[in-house]
């Protein structure tokens, strides 16, 4: 019969960090920095920020569309920005609709077709899919004992020589007697 594993001495208790969580979601990476791991957050947010950028690059604003797009906005609104980026891209097209002066000048705005806008589309809505992995590990993560050291990280912990050898323990002198 397999035995059992000793009980931690630990109390289970979960942590939930809502407050991390949609700070996560608005800013990616800023889950992370307001539970002390700012490094983490820092690499999140840059890699996640860069994906969505991309996206933006070679699709332009249109490829967040709230109105035409219902099914791929849902994962590209996983990010805070894209909120953001979605009524600035409402506001261009009614703009190039109605600031024509003339019918042969170039529009204030041209939306991607074909093969870039699906380029695009897919790298917002990952972008959106990453941050959402990253929102769900702020939830339910506990902080570092201290800010910026993770707790099993053994780069982290001071190095003890083990093979050193010890000093010896000075001897105390004997305390007097009374007499």
């Amino acid at each position: 019969m397999p035995r059992s594993a000793p009980p931690s001495t630990e109390p289970a208790t979960d942590q939930w960090n809502p407050v991390a969580a949609v700070a996560a979601w608005a800013v990616p990476g800023l889950g992370h920095a307001l539970l002390g791991d700012v490094r983490r957050g820092v690499a999140l947010g840059l890699v996640i920020s860069a994906v969505f950028a991309a996206g933006l690059w070679v699709g332009g604003p249109d490829v967040v569309d709230s109105q035409r797009h219902r099914l791929t906005f849902l994962g590209q609104a996983l990010i805070g920005p894209t909120l953001i980026v979605d009524r600035w891209a409402d506001g261009l097209r009614a703009r190039s609709a109605t600031d024509r002066p003339m019918p042969d000048a170039d529009p204030p705005y041209s939306p991607a077709f074909g093969r870039s806008r699906e380029v695009a589309v897919l790298y917002t809505v990952s972008a959106g899919l990453l941050n959402l992995l990253v929102v769900l590990d702020v939830l339910h993560r506990r902080a570092p004992a201290r800010p910026g050291r993770r707790k099993n990280d053994p780069s982290s912990r001071e190095a003890e020589p083990t093979d050193a050898p010890r000093p010896a323990p000075t001897p105390t002198p004997p305390a007097p007697r009374p007499s």
